[in-house]
């Protein structure tokens, strides 16, 4: 519609009305303000001296205190008017600048955003994991700033297809009310698959984790993606996986305490499984599990007779985790050697070695590795004669505390010579003027130097060389090796350059913590 017109004389005219000087004088137009604000004394000379003063003085001195305590009350008087004044100013000012504001927003290009379009950015801005009260969810708040954005967010059924439970205290959800608000969250994720992520299942009241079972299950043909730790209270309930299927069910991560059955059941009727996590516990069920079509698994608690285990049936795997494996020794015996043709990425933490008469690295090998992580004790001979029998073209090394000797590091990567990102943090590992010059790189040598096509490292330890050692080593890499990050751990000599400088073309970095790959 249209919108009357308005004279801008018109909005200023009371800010003109309130411009005008109250305090002048109405008759001559004299102002207070125009006087000197501090009168001459009368009797400069007696302000210093302790001269008493004659009784004319004195009269003219009380005539002179009169009319400077008068001018400072008229200017007091002039000083609250002017704050009411700037007050009323300010008030103007802030309600004309929230006027624009307004105003400004609605010619927004972004309010001019297909509501499409809006939902898909509600989408990519919605946080990947949340563990408050289901009502306090980032996108239950998206519903409650306008119609327009709540007319988005429900109608974005993948904004409500990721369902990350956290019951939190009774005092701040109640069980019926979030049952109402999971049931709602279902209903507006469609037909889009389901991204669920419940651990936290002992906080839970053993009805409500009833109520949720039974209507995540109603939805068990969405599931895409499943975190889900399991009680043993609630198997009767796990037991109907029977009569169920999970057809797009492709990443799993399973956590429970003892072997179930129902594990069987579930691993059968998941045809399109990719990744899969789960603990030993579940072992018996590894017979069920569509390993032909895995891609990504990590295993907890494992045994190097486990883990040749699983290696051997998945014949498709690509990245393998295994994470606190078994303190008790094996007892299944020695197992065959078994290689992983596909295997590119293997990773290790919490490594019991002196547990296990078995070493996980000795039974197996993986001649497609290109990234290999390891976390804890690790034996240097185990890890040289995996690298070694499987020849692999590795690219990204990381070494975490294995506690390995410097020289028997450098056995280890001359076992590499594809390797192109190295990372090696231990805080008692001690670093010398020779392992520099080791690591440094002369292509008319001779012998081939170690690691040709080093481009990135990072080496925390306690540094026992002098600071141009490391420069050399620097130098010796100018062209290929590009990023430099240093820990320097107690007690280390070397003497710390700036936070970040440039040796070469190769930028040096100081650092506080190191990061794998």
């Amino acid at each position: 519609g249209s919108y009357p017109s308005i004279a801008t004389s018109d909005c200023l005219s009371p800010l003109t009305e309130h411009s005008t000087m109250a305090h002048a004088c109405t008759h001559c137009g004299h102002s207070i303000l125009d006087a000197t604000p501090v009168p001459p004394s009368p009797c400069p000379e007696f302000i210093q001296s302790g001269i008493p003063s004659s009784d004319f003085q004195t009269e003219a001195i009380r005539d002179a205190i009169s009319s400077a305590a008068a001018s400072a009350l008229a200017i007091e008087a002039e000083i609250e008017r002017t704050k009411l004044y700037l007050s009323d100013l300010s008030a103007r000012h802030a309600a004309l600048k929230s006027f624009a504001h307004q105003h400004r927003s609605i010619i927004s290009p972004f309010r001019q955003l297909p509501i499409e379009i809006l939902g898909e950015i509600f989408v990519a801005l919605a946080p990947t994991t949340f563990s408050g009260p289901l009502r306090s969810d980032p996108k239950w708040l998206l519903t409650r700033v306008s119609r327009r954005w709540r007319d988005a967010a429900v109608g974005t059924p993948k904004l409500w297809a990721r369902i990350h439970l956290s019951y939190g205290s009774p005092a701040f959800t109640s069980a019926a009310c979030f049952e109402l608000l999971l049931t709602q969250q279902l209903r507006w994720s469609g037909q889009h698959p389901l991204d669920l992520r419940w651990t936290e299942t002992s906080q839970f009241p053993p009805d409500l984790r009833q109520f949720v079972l039974k209507l995540l299950f109603s939805a068990a043909d969405r599931w895409e993606r499943a975190d889900l730790t399991v009680l043993s209270e609630d198997l009767r309930m796990w037991s109907g996986v029977e009569d169920m299927s999970f057809p797009r069910l492709r990443t799993l991560k399973l956590e429970t305490e003892t072997y179930e059955e129902f594990a069987e059941s579930l691993f059968v009727r998941c045809p399109a499984l990719e990744q899969l996590e789960f603990p030993a516990a579940l072992f018996p069920a590894l017979a069920r599990i569509p390993w032909h079509r895995l891609r990504k698994c990590t295993l907890h608690h494992f045994n190097a007779n486990g883990l040749s285990e699983v290696i051997r049936r998945a014949t498709n795997l690509l990245e393998l985790q295994v994470d606190g494996t078994a303190r008790d020794p094996d007892t299944l015996g020695p197992t065959s050697m078994v290689v992983s043709q596909t295997l590119t990425s293997f990773s290790m933490t919490s490594v019991f070695w002196r547990a296990q008469p078995q070493n996980m690295l000795d039974s197996f090998s993986a001649p497609s590795l290109e990234r290999l992580t390891l976390w804890d004790s690790t034996p240097g001979d185990a890890l040289c004669g995996f690298l070694l029998r499987s020849q692999c073209p590795l690219k990204y090394l990381t070494l975490y505390g294995l506690e390995i000797p410097m020289d028997f590091i450098l056995d280890i990567l001359a076992c590499v010579p594809t390797l192109e990102h190295l990372c090696i943090s231990d805080e008692i590992l001690d670093i010398t003027e020779s392992d520099m010059e080791s690591l440094a790189y002369d292509p008319d040598s001779t012998t081939c130097g170690l690691l040709p096509n080093l481009e990135s490292l990072s080496l925390s330890g306690v540094f026992l060389c002098p600071e141009f050692y490391l420069n050399d080593m620097l130098r010796s890499r100018c062209g290929k090796l590009r990023s430099v990050k240093l820990y320097p751990s107690f007690g280390s000599t070397l003497n710390l350059l700036s936070q970040e400088t440039l040796v070469d073309g190769i930028k040096l970095s100081w650092i506080q913590e190191l990061t794998p790959w």
